[in-house]
C-alpha cells in the first residue's frame, strides 16, 4: 500500500527547464512487454540537466523493439554512444542504458489543455558541440550512481 502525508499544497513544483537542447543521463531502465504482448520495450528514466540554473528533471522515454520503431532505437543508441553496425544484429539489456550520457531535445506540448515538456528527440553525438552553442549547456559528464535513486 502506498502512503504519503498530505501538505495541502496542490501547486505543482515548477522546473527551470524550458523547451530546448539539454545534456542528459539515463539513470534507470526497465524491460517490459508492449501492451499487445508482441514487442519487447525498454522504459528509460532520463535525467535532463539545466546546468545554467543548477536544476534537473526526470523524463521517461519508451523504446520499442519493433521494425516500425527501429529508427528511435538507433537514434537513442547513437546519441548515447552505444556502438552498432548497420546490418549486424544487436542484443541490449535494459541495464545497458544506465549511466550513458548524451543530449536531448525537449519540446513543449499541450494535452487536454495542460502544457508539459516531453523528450522529443535524441541528438547525435556529433551534434553535442552544436547543442552547447545553441543552448549554452554542455553534455553531462558521467555521474556516480550514488547521486541518483531509482
Amino acid at each position: 500500500m502506498a502512503r504519503f502525508t498530505p501538505t495541502g499544497n496542490q501547486t505543482p513544483l515548477q522546473s527551470s527547464l524550458k523547451a530546448g537542447v539539454y545534456p542528459c543521463e539515463v539513470v534507470g531502465a526497465k524491460a517490459k512487454i508492449s501492451k499487445h504482448g508482441n514487442f519487447e520495450q525498454h522504459s528509460l528514466r532520463v535525467r535532463v540537466y539545466d546546468e545554467k540554473n543548477d536544476d534537473w528533471e526526470d523524463f521517461w522515454d519508451l523504446l520499442t523493439f519493433s521494425e516500425r520503431a527501429q529508427w528511435k532505437l538507433e537514434e537513442a543508441m547513437e546519441a548515447l554512444g552505444i556502438a552498432f553496425q548497420v546490418g549486424v544484429p544487436v542484443s541490449i539489456d535494459a541495464e545497458d542504458w544506465i549511466g550513458k550520457t548524451g543530449t536531448v531535445l525537449l519540446k513543449e506540448e499541450s494535452e487536454d489543455g495542460q502544457r508539459r515538456l516531453r523528450l522529443n528527440k535524441w541528438l547525435p553525438r556529433e551534434r553535442h558541440v552544436q547543442a552547447e552553442a545553441v543552448s549554452g549547456v554542455r553534455p553531462a559528464q558521467s555521474q556516480s550512481s550514488e547521486r541518483f535513486s531509482f
